[in-house]
């Protein structure tokens, strides 16, 4: 078995351990970074109803800016609800 053959397969069985229902609807909070933009990428694999959360706030200035833009962008091609706050903590 491949090893993202592997990964799916872990990832599901979280939801069948906890006895999370395939069917339900998720909301994925998603940063832009590599370890939320993978997570993402799994849900939308096993077929979840999935939308996406991000928050930006504003703490790395151009790059804040960037991961909003690479998450609202990855939403739009896998035509997934997005759910947008910008907020100010200075």
């Amino acid at each position: 078995m491949s090893t993202i053959n592997t990964i799916n397969k872990e990832f599901l069985s979280f939801f069948k351990d906890h006895k999370i229902d395939l069917k339900s609807q998720f909301l994925i909070g998603v940063s832009g970074g590599n370890d939320s933009m993978a997570v993402l990428n799994l849900a939308i694999e096993s077929k979840l109803k999935v939308s996406v959360a991000h928050v930006n706030y504003q703490l790395r200035n151009d790059e804040s800016e960037r991961d909003y833009k690479i998450v609202k962008e990855y939403c739009k091609i896998n035509n997934l609800n997005f759910y947008y706050k910008k907020v100010k903590t200075r």
